[in-house]
């Protein structure tokens, strides 16, 4: 089984919270790319990536969605 891209964040501090929010949750989530902010500049790789197991791919995107339309909601 291989891993599934989740989300991409322009900010290392922002995977880092939706990361540690799906983890919280339950998921396997980890973020990649983040020594390649250092080097590369990352709008050139899409951003700070949150990757989980593929089996988890459909649930963790769905709990990221409803966490983004909370937080939207008390703004």
């Amino acid at each position: 089984m291989g891993l599934s891209v989740v989300a991409a964040f322009p900010s290392l501090m922002e995977a880092q919270i939706a990361c540690g929010a799906l983890c919280a949750a339950g998921f396997d989530a980890e973020v990649f790319d983040q020594n390649f902010g250092r080097v590369i500049p990352t709008d050139l790789i899409g951003g700070f990536r949150i990757m989980v197991p593929e089996d988890q791919d459909d649930a963790a995107k769905s709990f990221l969605a409803a966490l983004a339309r909370a937080t939207a909601l008390e703004s």
